[in-house]
Formats: C-alpha cells, structure tokens, sequence
C-alpha cells in the first residue's frame, strides 16, 4: 500500500502498490468517540472496492466486531458505510453506537481504489450542520 500522508480530518491518500493485488491497511489504536453512530468513507472505488471492519486484537488474535459490505463503483465524499448485518431495520446496518468509547483499530481491504479519509459521524443532520459550517470533511478530530 502506498499511505502518501496523513493530515488533519483524515489520509491524503490510501492505494495499493500493486493495481492486481488487495492490500491491507491496520489504523492504529483508536477510540470511536462518545456519541456517534456511523462511519463515513472519503473513497474513489471506480474500478475496483475497499471494504472496512472494526476490529480489536488480543496477543496474535483478531476479533472482527463489524464488517461493512464491499464499497465499490462510486466516487464518493462522505459515503455511509453500511455493515453486514441481520438488522436492516431504519439504521440498523449503520449504526456503530454500541462500540463508541471502545478502543479498536479500523482495517481497511483496498483493491484498485483509493481512500482519501473516513470519520465517525452522530447522524445526518448534525454532520451535514457541521459540513456547512467548517467545510467538507473535516467536521471531527480523531481520537
């Protein structure tokens, strides 16, 4: 994976080396801020996908707490990312509040795209207040 730089709101930057081959990309420990209840994606997957989990790791184990859907075909700003999931109720493949205030790290699978940067956001309407406010994208710091 090419990772060209890291700035405030998210990654300048995120493909893989290699345009035949997925790559895999760890964030470091991180904590999902109190009160949020999605993720959103910064991506161009024209050609190809990124797919993302919330994930913890104990010694040489990886527990997967959610895996979204495989992103693909788009170009996109702020693209919720939809978790696989039974609960398809209004939200329910969205939401991530169960896990806000957990420390986990987000794994990225990216093949033939680009990811630019990602935040967690509380709901629509206050993301796309803060959008109008402070700009594109970089409504929230990380944690």
């Amino acid at each position: 994976l090419n990772v060209y730089k890291y700035r405030y709101g998210g990654i300048a930057a995120l493909e893989t080396l290699d345009k035949n081959e997925v790559g895999i990309f760890k964030t470091t420990l991180l904590r999902i801020p109190e009160g949020v209840k999605m993720l959103v994606l910064n991506y161009n997957s024209s050609f190809g996908y990124i797919k993302v989990s919330i994930v913890i790791e104990f010694a040489s184990n990886e527990i997967i707490l959610r895996e979204s859907e495989k992103l693909t075909s788009t170009s996109a700003l702020a693209q919720k990312v939809v978790w696989k999931d039974d609960d398809k109720s209004e939200g329910g493949a969205l939401d991530i509040s169960n896990y806000a205030t957990h420390f986990v790290k987000l794994k990225f699978e990216v093949y033939k795209s680009k990811l630019f940067g990602f935040m967690f956001v509380d709901d629509e309407a206050s993301y796309v207040k803060n959008i109008k406010k402070r700009g594109a994208f970089c409504t929230h710091k990380f944690t």
